[in-house]
């Protein structure tokens, strides 16, 4: 989100966000215009995630020019006008704006680490990217006021604080798709760490050296294993499931060797004890059961004192612990509890280290270490973990930590988080690291096998790296998700110690450090210096550092915080200038603001005008138009939000009407990285997407089956994707392709539709999907159980105008004083007449009304509030139709709500339809 503060004359400051912008300086430069006196106004501020533009005005006075305070040779601020046809792009540049100087300046002492456009990822320009021609505007001139400089060297004090070991990040070394097998829910590692086993459907042993199962075992067709552990000696293990069974098996003889029915309901867990004699298993009862490895006979039983009990673990053949709604240390031998642990509710995480010297448990925002030696608890590592997180340990004091969206590798020493590695599609169910091998063993739920380690970790045992090498990145074309990651991942980037985080994400931090903002600026010059980046330096605003490598930028900003404390925000930028992208040609612009991050201009040109030729510029530009999957779509009549992707960029439209003048309109760009983008066919045009946790895309092109087919296999590759073959399956009529990189797992399903083919990514789209639930809504019969039309709705308080939302199929109005209570029971008697029923008594207060009336298979919901003195009625529901004319006249409704009304799937190829049936209003 982009925030807008304002510190106007008057010293009031202010926040808006992206869509107020323009209304925010406009009303400021307003009030000069009104009063004709020349006033300073001190500061209009952009504030980005990591990003603060200063924009200082000494004059407003019919919005004329001035020096910026601080900054004789500031360049002016006077609005810049272009016309038809021109680039659009300003040399006035407010002051304040950080620009790199020419990489050709001696001064530099480098070389350029930058390159021409080019193809995008130098894949084949007639499937991904667009060809080298289409990228040809004239590159901003560059301000004189940013300088590189050399860094300073901290000190040695400063150093040893700072210190951060040496950490070679874990690659993918394998994967293993067990085609027959489906599910896997466990994994175990053998004591010799060259083998391991997976239970789910069935029960396998491999050898990290061969693709093939070692033995596979026989576990019965009507059981699922859910919990699987092997005996210390390595010479027998035990597997319990959903049909109450605990077995065992001989890993010399590889058979089943006894078998007990133990519970009427699933088995929870299962543990060995250290010394092998014992198994411990948890059922639904919140009781542990100790039973006898010879034999399978039960020693003894006690209740834990905690509700929903999830997971056990030894700590020694006398103490075990026990997560669910609390956790605590039980005493084996007479079931008394020895400690009661203050984890937070069902927080049931518990990992024990290899000898047992502590045991790792969670809250909801650190994890704690328990030493049973000396009973004592220290939290150990800070971050936000799921109540059913999954965790492993290896010899190295390192820690494996999984969920459903992310997998951590942290250093239990430091606390530090070592790694962040994004899940996404089928779900991890277990992780294991490998005695001495170090390799790290993940089990995804599709029956996925996953071998995490180093380079030599993996070589070591004959794996290679998967991952192909990532291209260089080009200027100007944004770089796809795997090349951004390639360039920083701030959440494993160092940060200052103990700080207080409130923003962390892949390109994104922010947080509160108790040091002065000079450490805070050094401790980043030193660092990102150390990565490769070279810092800028700009005296108009010195809180701000942009840093620059392989023509990506990075934003770093230092400001005085509460108490003495620093804060601290640091993104990246990606590598695409913004002041490069198409602006509005038919018309006259005038720019009014631009740097590389955000671009602001006024036009001319109507609302529909400026959305439908932005439309086809972005396109022909290499966007993508996209519709938000996943979320709301309401919409103001004299506003548009326009978002479009391209590689691992969501560009941001923001237009708005001009306060000042009723007939122009003022046009925004700002920028968000999107990690979780996917490829798109160029023609598509115009798409469903959602990335915020998975990649979700609803699209159609006019490629072949096979040819989009042969599309994503060379797109997704060259985003360093995987092609499984296992998971893939081509037809005539539809096509299932599968693909993996790392941890996370996709699935592109391409269908014929009307001559074209149909692309879904992602798990339940076709509720969140305009084009593929319209089959599922049926039409108005016209008989009277069809509902009430909106237009028809009786409405109390005639006076009042209602707002119609086609849309969100709802429709609200408000009334000055009338209670509730009696709106409610006049409602009551009108769907009565109309033959409704009420559904339940409902409830009608003078301060609150929910009704709900129903008419066969139609519903109609009443809901009111009060707000501000007047009552507000909200109706909506499936009986409210929307067929007949709206009062007021029909509006004019942006592209993408016309294509959802009329239900036409998402497309650039009506837009020209969609012109002339505005037009004609």
């Amino acid at each position: 989100m982009v925030v807008f503060a304002k510190t106007c004359c008057s010293g009031s400051v202010s926040f808006e966000c992206v869509g107020c912008h323009f209304m925010c300086i406009a009303s400021c430069l307003s009030v000069s215009r009104k009063t004709n006196e020349s006033r300073t106004c001190n500061r209009l501020e952009f504030v980005l995630p990591g990003i603060l533009l200063a924009l200082g005005i000494t004059s407003l006075a019919g919005c004329g020019g001035g020096n910026a305070p601080g900054n004789s040779n500031a360049s002016s601020s006077q609005p810049v006008e272009t016309q038809p046809g021109e680039s659009g792009v300003s040399s006035a540049v407010p002051a304040g704006t950080a620009r790199a100087l020419p990489q050709s300046d001696p001064a530099l002492n480098e070389p350029n680490a930058s390159s021409p456009p080019t193809a995008n990822g130098g894949a084949p320009s007639s499937s991904i990217g667009r060809a080298d021609d289409q990228r040809d505007a004239p590159k901003p001139a560059e301000a004189e006021n940013a300088k590189v400089f050399v860094v300073p060297q901290p000190s040695a004090q400063q150093l040893a604080s700072w210190a951060v070991a040496e950490y070679e990040p874990l690659q993918l070394l394998g994967c293993r798709d067990i085609q027959d097998g489906g599910l896997i829910t466990q994994i175990a590692a053998m004591p010799g760490g060259g083998q391991f086993i997976s239970a789910g459907s069935q029960v396998v042993l491999w050898s990290i050296e061969s693709d093939d199962p070692v033995h596979t075992f026989a576990s019965g067709a009507d059981e699922t294993i859910n919990s699987l552990a092997i005996a210390p000696n390595g010479k027998w293990f035990a597997t319990a499931g959903n049909n109450g069974q605990l077995r065992q098996w001989s890993l010399t003889d590889r058979k089943e060797v006894d078998t007990k029915k133990i519970y009427d309901g699933e088995v929870v867990q299962l543990v060995i004890s250290p010394s092998g004699q014992e198994i411990a298993t948890i059922g639904h009862d919140n009781t542990v059961a100790i039973w006898n490895a010879q034999g399978l006979t039960e020693k003894r039983r006690f209740k834990v004192n905690t509700n929903g009990l999830k997971r056990i673990a030894y700590l020694s053949d006398e103490l075990l612990a026990a997560a669910g709604e609390s956790t605590s240390i039980w005493l084996v031998g007479s079931g008394e509890v020895s400690k009661e642990l203050p984890a937070g509710r069902y927080h049931e995480m518990l990992i024990a280290s290899p000898g047992g010297e502590f045991l790792l448990f969670s809250d909801d925002s650190a994890l704690q270490m328990y030493h049973p030696a000396n009973h004592s608890i220290e939290e150990t590592l800070r971050g936000e973990f799921a109540s059913n997180e999954l965790a492993a340990v290896n010899l190295n004091n390192q820690l494996a930590t999984a969920n459903g969206s992310v997998l951590r590798i942290w250093d239990i020493t430091s606390g530090r988080l070592l790694q962040v590695e994004d899940t996404f599609g089928w779900p991890i169910t277990d992780l294991r690291y490998l005695p001495q091998s170090n390799i790290l063993v993940v089990a995804s739920l599709n029956a996925r096998i996953r071998f995490l380690g180093t380079g030599s970790d993996g070589g070591a045992v004959g794996l290679q790296p998967m991952q192909p090498n990532v291209a260089d990145i080009k200027n100007d074309i944004p770089a796809k998700p795997s090349e951004l990651h390639s360039l920083i991942d701030l959440r494993t980037f160092p940060r200052i110690p103990n700080g207080k985080e409130s923003v962390v994400s892949d390109f994104n931090v922010m947080y509160e450090a108790d040091v002065s903002t000079d450490e805070a600026t050094l401790f980043y010059q030193y660092f990102l210096g150390q990565a490769g980046w070279r810092a800028e330096y700009d005296a108009a605003n010195p809180q701000v550092l942009r840093f620059r490598k392989d023509g990506s930028a990075i934003t770093a900003s230092f400001y005085n915080g509460a108490e003495l404390k620093t804060m601290i925000n640091v993104s990246l930028a990606g590598n695409v200038d913004l002041r490069s992208i198409p602006k509005i040609q038919s018309k006259k612009v005038t720019i009014l603001f631009e740097n590389e991050d955000v671009v602001m201009y006024r036009t001319s040109a109507t609302i529909v005008e400026v959305e439908t030729e932005l439309l086809k510029l972005m396109h022909a530009d290499g966007w993508t138009g996209y519709s938000q999957l996943h979320s709301a779509h309401n919409e103001r009549e004299d506003q548009r939000m326009l978002t479009f992707l391209q590689g691992g960029m969501s560009l941001h439209v923001s237009v708005n009407p001009d306060p000042m003048d009723s007939g122009q309109w003022m046009v925004q760009y700002s920028r968000q990285l999107m990690p979780r983008s996917i490829p798109i066919p160029a023609d598509a045009g115009f798409v469903e997407f959602d990335g915020s946790t998975q990649p979700y895309l609803v699209a159609t092109t006019s490629l072949g089956l096979l040819e989009a087919a042969q599309f994503y296999d060379q797109a997704m590759q060259a985003d360093s994707w995987q092609v499984s073959q296992v998971k893939r399956a081509i037809g005539e009529e539809m096509c299932v392709l599968s693909y993996f990189r790392g941890v996370q797992d996709v699935t592109v399903r391409l269908s014929t539709r009307d001559g074209k083919t149909l692309i879904r990514i992602g798990e339940d789209v076709d509720r969140a999907s305009w084009q593929l639930t319209k089959a599922l809504q049926s039409a108005p019969d016209g008989s009277d159980d069809a509902g009430i039309e909106a237009a028809d709705f009786p409405l109390l308080g005639q006076s009042k105008q209602a707002q119609y939302d086609s849309v969100g199929k709802s429709l609200e109005f408000s009334m000055d004083t009338t209670p509730l209570k009696a709106v409610g029971e006049t409602y009551k008697k009108a769907f009565s007449d109309l033959g409704w029923e009420l559904d339940g008594a409902g409830i009608a207060e003078d301060d609150y009304l929910f009704l709900t009336f129903v008419k066969a298979r139609a519903e109609v919901a009443l809901r009111g509030r009060v707000a501000s003195g007047s009552s507000i009625i909200n109706i909506q529901g499936d009986g409210l139709l929307w067929n007949k004319p709206l009062p007021g006249g029909k509006k004019i409704v942006s592209y993408e709500t016309w294509l959802r009304l009329n239900h036409h799937p998402a497309t650039l190829d009506l837009i020209d339809r969609y012109i002339s049936e505005v037009a004609e209003n």
